[in-house]
């Protein structure tokens, strides 16, 4: 945790709806000083979030709006590139080999 990690209910409850909204997320400083980050969902053949794409950055090395700006829509592709293909795999089935 970082004197700016969200810990208040009500305050994580917002953000968590405007990552909702927003369909990707955003984290400044939280998880480490020095560190942002945003991330896409990555959604499976039936619409459900099972993963996401994070990218990384220190905060010196651009502004959060240039950073955001820059890579969000190569994750959205990525994203959506591997929801793509999930949808066409269809629902995972575990094969158990003897």
């Amino acid at each position: 945790m970082t004197p700016l990690t969200v810990t208040y209910r009500r305050e994580l409850l917002a953000l968590l709806r405007r990552v909702e909204e927003d369909a990707f997320a955003h984290a400044e400083e939280e998880l480490e000083v020095g560190l942002r980050s945003v991330a896409v969902p990555v959604r499976g053949y039936d619409d459900q979030v099972l993963a996401t794409v994070n990218v990384a950055t220190h905060t010196g090395h651009a502004g959060t709006d240039d950073f955001i700006e820059a890579v969000l829509p190569a994750m959205r592709a990525a994203g959506g590139a591997i929801h793509h293909d999930r949808t066409v795999a269809g629902p995972y089935r575990r094969q158990i080999l003897m």
